[in-house]
């Protein structure tokens, strides 16, 4: 079954002895649904009539269904652009008739009221086949200016057997391709690989196994998954050679977590940086601090793995050191990057690098407290956000360039630009 959208227009639905767009598609496509968007102009009474008339002269006995619904617009001038609604017309259509094919008619309306059919066409990424209507040859019939109330639709041209269909199905795949490809890219230069991911599992027009997959694993590395296709990427791997199991996953989060910040994305900043300062305050105590042996402890997995510390597992360390750490009444606690400051603190009076702990760890509470008493996320002011994502953001960067010192040339910094690049290449390559 079909279902027909069609403006009408000044040629509709007759335009002399010949079939206007809207009536010529029904004679030769016989839509069993048939929506008629109407301006003002189109909106009275007789004209109503006439319209009505026209499409039975044209159906077909044995059709199931022929439905034929008006729809007022809200457009009093429809020479001019203007945001109308068609969309929201569109879906509901769609969603009355969702097993059903739609075809449009864009050859009535205004030159703008067509433009937007297939701007929206083309940027919702419908399913919607478009038809052209060519003008009738003015020799073969009369093409002046019919009368309503006396049309005879069996002198209409158009009746006649060898009369020519003059219907044209529009591609506009190549249109859609573009629009698509566009948004694609947009996405991958703003890392947005999960909106990215979405649009490419549901396109009915862009279909590429090579982008998807590159997408995906993109997608999988910037929320810390295990990756589905590890051999996609010889070229472009994070940790371009063994380090340490903790550096690898410092590493990996520590790009997921940037990603946040170049994607705009300040809150997120502050909100995911807890478990990054967390896993960086344990290497610089490893880094700084040989003494303690903390990996050699069995105090390091508990700490590792953010489990619950007793007092049997800080036994090891001094008394003093102990003595700082409030134990609840089971005799235990889990510790945060406030503890890990406080046994960094406790060895290593490295002024440089304790004012970066306790810079980080005060942005982090400060935006904490703000977010817990403000219901209305929308008061929070993004030029606050902004600062201190900035301000972490160089902060975690600079204790990375002094931690990881060594490991450095182990570690691809521009992984997921190299990434990217990768596949904007194989986007460019999908033909329109």
């Amino acid at each position: 079954m079909k279902v027909l959208i069609s403006f009408i227009g000044n040629t509709d639905p007759v335009r002399g002895d010949f079939d206007g767009p809207m009536l010529h598609i029904v004679r030769h496509y016989q839509p069993n649904y048939v929506y008629l968007l109407l301006t003002e102009k189109m909106q009275q009474p007789l004209r109503k009539q006439f319209i009505l008339e026209s499409i039975q002269s044209v159906s077909r006995p044995k059709m199931q269904v022929l439905v034929v619904e008006m729809i007022d617009l809200n457009l009093p001038n429809p020479s001019l652009f203007k945001n109308f609604g068609l969309g929201q017309i569109i879906n509901q259509i769609i969603l009355k008739h969702p097993n059903m094919e739609i075809i449009a008619n864009i050859s009535s309306g205004t030159p703008q009221m067509m433009a937007a059919l297939a701007l929206d066409v083309v940027v919702n990424d419908r399913s919607i086949k478009m038809i052209q209507v060519k003008n009738p040859e003015p020799n073969n019939g009369d093409i002046k200016k019919i009368h309503e109330h006396d049309y005879d639709f069996s002198q209409n041209v158009d009746t006649l057997e060898e009369a020519d269909n003059r219907c044209i199905e529009t591609d506009l795949f190549t249109y859609k391709i573009a629009a698509v490809k566009q948004q694609l890219i947009d996405r991958i230069l703003r890392y947005d690989y999960a909106n990215a991911k979405s649009e490419l599992e549901k396109s009915t027009y862009l279909k590429s196994a090579d982008v998807l997959a590159l997408v995906k694993t993109a997608y999988e590395c910037d929320k810390l998954h295990p990756i589905s296709n590890p051999n996609l990427l010889p070229k472009y791997q994070l940790i371009r050679s063994q380090t340490t199991k903790e550096i690898d996953v410092i590493m990996h989060y520590y790009q997921s977590w940037k990603l946040e910040f170049l994607r705009g994305n300040y809150l997120g900043v502050v909100l995911r940086m807890t478990p990054l300062f967390y896993h960086l305050l344990l290497t610089a105590i490893i880094s700084h601090i040989p003494i303690l042996d903390l990996r050699n402890l069995p105090l390091w997995e508990k700490l590792r793995t953010s489990e619950r510390i007793t007092a049997s597992d800080l036994q090891p360390l001094p008394k003093d050191l102990r003595g700082k750490f409030n134990l609840n009444s089971n005799n235990s606690t889990f510790f945060t990057s406030y503890q890990l400051i406080t046994i960094y603190k406790f060895y290593n009076q490295n002024r440089d690098i304790l004012t970066k702990f306790d810079r980080i760890r005060t942005i982090e509470e400060d935006t904490r407290h703000v977010i817990a008493h403000q219901i209305d996320m929308a008061v929070i002011k993004q030029s606050d956000l902004s600062k201190s994502a900035q301000t972490l953001m160089t902060l975690i960067e600079s204790l990375i360039d002094e931690l990881f010192q060594a490991y450095k040339p182990n570690i691809n910094f521009d992984f997921f630009d190299q990434l990217n690049q990768l596949i904007l290449l194989k986007i460019k390559e999908i033909e329109e």
